[in-house]
């Protein structure tokens, strides 16, 4: 019941003055203003050095071991206040149930507070769950490394330029696993690589050409089916809108435009 609590009323920090009594965490609400309305004062903005001092109880976050590479990266939901460098967090894959905040490499904008109060391996279920549907996303790096222009961003801003919360998880899942082949990081900047440093630069062209095409007719080159350009991709992957309704993401390489 504790950790729903104050799930809660982290959210609503906003309404509340907070400071520590010994280990516990008073919450004070604050008076309201002379017109009777709510004093209501915004939530500190996350700084570069303090990101996760401030994650929300209930926050999905990507989550990377020291030494893992980045492609093992997995979701974790916080479930408790920070204590010194560690933090309550649960991760797909890992048992112990508090983490060290250098773990954490990205909070993404989902929060799934209902989960706080569950056991570890529900948690972990739901963790997985999640994990399956966002896998499932196409999610197009390179079209995003384009958009940038170059641009440095924080990750988090990477992700909110997603139009669902799913997507914008995935967002993160993918720019962990693949973005460093064409972005390189700077503490929490990720800064776009230039064109002319790139492996595979005539593949990346050619990739950036199809996604424009959206609605153009593309042939199979191995079994002769034939469809269209939806404009969206994967890792030097296009997605097709076959003409029997079907929808899958193909290897550029294995698209031709239409004759």
């Amino acid at each position: 019941m504790r950790p729903i609590v104050e799930g809660v009323l982290s959210v609503a920090r906003s309404h509340f003055r907070t400071k520590r009594l010994g280990s516990q965490t008073v919450f004070t609400p604050r008076p309201a203003l002379d017109t009777g309305e709510p004093n209501v004062t915004a939530p500190p903005k996350p700084q570069p050095d303090d990101r996760w001092d401030v994650v929300p109880i209930g926050q999905i976050v990507l989550v990377l071991g020291s030494a893992a590479p980045p492609d093992r990266v997995q979701l974790g939901l916080i479930t408790g206040e920070p204590t010194g460098s560690t933090v309550p967090l649960v991760v797909e894959a890992w048992k112990s149930p508090s983490q060290v905040r250098d773990t954490i490499h990205g909070v993404t904008p989902m929060a799934r507070l209902e989960w706080v109060g569950l056991e570890h391996s529900e948690i972990q279920a739901q963790l997985k769950a999640l994990r399956a549907t966002v896998d499932a996303i196409p999610i197009d790096v390179i079209k995003l490394w384009q958009a940038q222009n170059g641009q440095p961003a924080r990750l988090e801003t990477l992700m909110a330029a997603a139009p669902t919360l799913e997507e914008q998880v995935a967002t993160g899942i993918t720019l962990m696993r693949r973005g460093l082949l064409v972005w390189k990081r700077d503490g929490s900047r990720w800064i776009p690589k230039p064109f002319e440093s790139l492996n595979d630069q005539a593949l990346i062209t050619r990739h950036l050409e199809l996604i424009t095409q959206v609605g153009a007719q593309v042939t199979h080159t191995k079994d002769g089916r034939t469809g269209t350009l939806t404009g969206r991709g994967g890792w030097l992957q296009v997605e097709v809108r076959w003409d029997s309704g079907t929808v899958e993401l193909v290897k550029d390489g294995l698209v031709r435009g239409g004759e």
